[in-house]
């Protein structure tokens, strides 16, 4: 999965690098083919890192010792490439709009770079995180009913209903927290 999303950016990176010198209607059309595929690319990269992490904690046995370290090293090696292909995006996008800031490997990077948007930017991004919470509390309560299920037929103990509750939480309270602290 690194392969296509490196694939993807430098599809993204092709095309950008080619929008000096043309009118504004090739411009906006090599732009949109540019985002289609960094978006690609940066679905690919959230994915990869998700699975990576799933992966490495399902695979792990302390008792396996000889296959500890290379699963170790494969896991930071993946880690370290989503890593730097993300920063890397980004960097991309702020070369080719000068407005976007904040420096991808700092914790203000979130505050920085929606601070250097328009108002059109933020409520697309806006309202692309309230649809994605909108389903990931939909998808929390059915993980949570199933879990339920699991643990009422013997398949499961109290632990995957604690975990996905938590995680239920995790969603809920920083949403509710943000949304009273901005009506304030």
């Amino acid at each position: 999965m690194l392969i296509p999303e490196i694939i993807l950016f430098f599809k993204g990176r092709a095309v950008l690098s080619r929008l000096e010198g043309r009118d504004d209607e090739t411009v906006e059309a090599m732009e949109k083919q540019a985002n289609k595929h960094l978006n690609a690319a940066g679905t690919l990269n959230g994915i990869l890192m998700v699975l990576n992490f799933m992966i490495f904690g399902m695979s792990f046995d302390a008792a396996d010792q000889p296959l500890l370290w290379v699963k170790l090293g494969l896991f930071l090696g993946i880690a370290v490439g989503t890593t730097v292909i993300g920063i890397l995006m980004v960097k991309l996008v702020q070369k080719h709009d000068s407005r976007l800031k904040g420096d991808p490997a700092t914790f203000r990077f979130q505050k920085d770079f929606i601070g250097s948007m328009d108002e059109a930017e933020k409520l697309k991004l806006f309202e692309a995180a309230y649809r994605t919470f909108q389903f990931a509390r939909g998808a929390g309560l059915g993980i949570i009913v199933v879990t339920i299920l699991l643990r009422m037929t013997g398949f499961a103990g109290g632990l995957p209903i604690f975990i996905a509750s938590m995680s239920y939480l995790a969603l809920i309270v920083p949403f509710s927290y943000f949304a009273a602290k901005s009506q304030a």
